[in-house]
């Protein structure tokens, strides 16, 4: 997997801002995009292998869990049926849209960076009006 050339095909088709966050160890880009003129969403990507297969997350945050109530959380499970791509999930305390790819249906990055501006502006989109702050 070159997943190194895969973002920066990314990079260059999007024009996010791309920076890596990982290690030699544990591969991790965090891709920001610009959404409109004051506000900014980060995508996290990062590859790895289940049962053999090569597959790749992306991650892009919405709000820190403790900003919803219960009843809040439990309407993003029911949210999940409407969206195109990803589902929300939560990861490392927050509520995140997710997404998890098969790294050869990534080989068209025409289609897979219309993915990532679709996660991104639901993202954002969510964040705006769930939690009102950009938190990037």
């Amino acid at each position: 997997m070159d997943f190194k050339r895969l973002i920066d095909e990314i990079e260059k088709n999007t024009h996010c801002k791309v920076e890596s966050t990982g290690n030699e160890e544990n591969v991790e880009y965090t891709l920001t995009f610009k959404v409109d003129e004051d506000r900014k969403q980060d995508l996290v990507i990062y590859p790895f292998v289940e049962e053999g297969k090569e597959m790749v997350r992306i991650i892009s945050g919405v709000g820190h869990k403790s900003d919803f109530s219960t009843n809040k959380l439990i309407s993003f499970l029911e949210l999940n049926m409407s969206l195109r791509h990803g589902a929300f999930a939560i990861y490392q305390g927050q509520v995140v849209l997710v997404a998890t790819i098969n790294y050869s249906n990534m080989m068209d990055v025409n289609r897979v960076s219309g993915q990532l501006h679709y996660l991104t502006k639901m993202a954002d989109t969510f964040e705006r009006t769930l939690v009102g702050l950009d938190r990037k």
